[in-house]
């Protein structure tokens, strides 16, 4: 039997832990995605961070640094913190999301930094885990900020864990903060910053501490003025695109729409040429949209939605078995396929387009054929056509 073949583009994210967690980011497709910045915060609060510096807790320290960190921190930033350890004597499952991801409540992050206790054990790699957890059903690029008192002291590798979330292709920089380490603790503490694409810190006092938390937590200024968004849905469900936009012949932007669905650009007004490239089947496919941005907002949506292509094969009046040939129009370069076996009309999805369809059966002697040409499929659209086969002539 000939069985039609669709190309498959499927972005894995690594989701080892099960974790139920409120979504904070929500996007109708037809509305411009939001720019503000994320920032989690990975608190070490291990029985370690007991030991002292000059006389006072590290714990202490790192209580008062964060507070004062978090009253600086501008509005409109979503701010998330997990920490570990401050809660059970030996306990490797000990993480906990004690602010989830969301607007910044100075006074809940406060609260939540104050109220920690050190008593157990690092367990890094599950608190980075339990940050991507909740990163899932977020789509904005985020900055973590892992502050650690030392080495993993669980099973698990952080530093692998961190390449391996950058190479599926999670967008996030993670820095790391490490006070007071020893140098064998330094070496793994280091590898997870450069992994993440982000700096290490090394602090040995309050001072240091305090300087190194500005410094991660700096945001950079957004782009201000209208915008225009670009975006891609395809059967109702958003869609990834390549999008490239022109005016004239150069190319004033290159993006995609990953991380936000519509992705926006700050442009100058004018008459842009904007191409949105479907790569997620075997064969990419691209539509063009000219518009005139104006100084204000502007929304573009590109519709890949797939129309359906339903065939009948009939023979001496009964339901037959037909190979189906899809081809690109006025080629012989066949792009879909399917038969008649299993169901009839059979159904095949195409993009939007215009093609030549051949029908044969197989069960008759050289087996002969029927052929369309120039059908055009519209998107959402089902387009039907029956074929009519008998011994001795076709119609």
């Amino acid at each position: 039997m000939i069985r039609r073949s669709h190309g498959l583009y499927c972005r894995v994210f690594f989701l080892l832990i099960l974790l139920t967690i409120p979504a904070v980011f929500s996007m109708h497709p037809h509305a411009c995605a939001s720019d503000q910045d994320s920032l989690i915060f990975i608190l070490d609060a291990s029985g370690s961070t007991l030991g002292k510096i000059e006389g006072r807790a590290k714990i202490d320290i790192a209580k008062d640094v964060m507070t004062d960190l978090v009253k600086e921190l501008p509005d409109g930033l979503n701010v998330g913190l997990v920490a570990y350890g401050h809660r059970k004597k030996g306990d490797c499952r000990d993480v906990e999301q004690i602010v989830p991801l969301g607007p910044l409540d100075k006074d809940r992050m406060i609260a939540g930094i104050k109220g920690l206790n050190p008593k157990g054990k690092a367990p890094i790699t599950l608190s980075i885990l339990r940050v991507f957890e909740a990163l899932k059903t977020y789509k904005e690029e985020c900055t973590i900020v892992l502050i650690s008192n030392g080495k993993e002291t669980c099973t698990g590798d952080p530093c692998k864990l961190v390449r391996r979330l950058k190479k599926i292709g999670i967008k996030f920089v993670m820095h790391v903060i490490g006070f007071d380490v020893s140098t064998e603790d330094k070496v793994q503490l280091e590898c997870i910053a450069a992994a993440g694409g982000g700096m290490y810190y090394p602090v040995k006092d309050a001072g240091e501490f305090r300087m190194a938390a500005r410094n991660v937590t700096k945001v950079a200024p957004k782009p201000k003025g209208p915008a225009l968004c670009v975006g891609a849905t395809k059967n109702g469900e958003r869609l990834t695109v390549h999008i490239t936009i022109r005016k004239g012949d150069r190319i004033v932007a290159n993006s995609d729409n990953s991380i936000r669905n519509p992705e926006k650009f700050y442009l100058d007004p004018g008459l842009y040429r904007i191409n949105a490239t479907d790569t997620s089947m075997d064969r990419s496919k691209t539509q063009t949209a000219m518009v005139e941005f104006k100084d204000v907002e502007m929304i573009q949506i590109f519709d890949f939605s797939e129309g359906s292509l339903n065939i009948k094969v009939v023979k001496n009046g009964f339901p037959s078995v037909g190979y189906i040939y899809v081809r690109r129009a006025g080629t012989e370069e066949t792009i879909a396929t399917g038969d008649t076996s299993d169901s009839n009309p059979a159904t095949i999805k195409l993009h939007p387009g215009t093609y030549d369809v051949v029908v044969t059966d197989p069960e008759l002697p050289g087996e002969p054929s029927v052929s369309f040409s120039g059908i055009k499929i519209k998107g959402g659209k089902i387009l039907e056509k029956a074929v009519c086969f008998n011994e001795k002539s076709i119609k």
